[in-house]
């Protein structure tokens, strides 16, 4: 249920998290100028990815809780060779 609460929070503000890369990566972590356009590109893959992890935790959690086992390892094993 948390879980599920974050990542809704995390949805709805993502387009606040992509407006304030440009200010992390200049003003906040102080990346030098050569490095900026990599550390920004970096920096929207992983605002991409945190919502794709939560959720995808969140079902791995539903499945064991529900003792879904057999999907748990087919999910594991197809995820790991991707």
């Amino acid at each position: 249920l948390i879980s599920v609460r974050f990542n809704i929070f995390l949805k709805k503000n993502r387009s606040i998290w992509v407006l304030l890369i440009p200010t992390f990566v200049e003003k906040i972590f102080n990346i030098p100028i050569g490095l900026r356009a990599e550390a920004k590109e970096a920096f929207y893959w992983v605002c991409l990815y945190i919502p794709i992890g939560f959720i995808s935790n969140s079902f791995f959690g539903v499945m064991a809780a529900s003792q879904r086992f057999v999907l748990v390892n087919a999910a594991t094993k197809y995820l790991s060779k991707v």
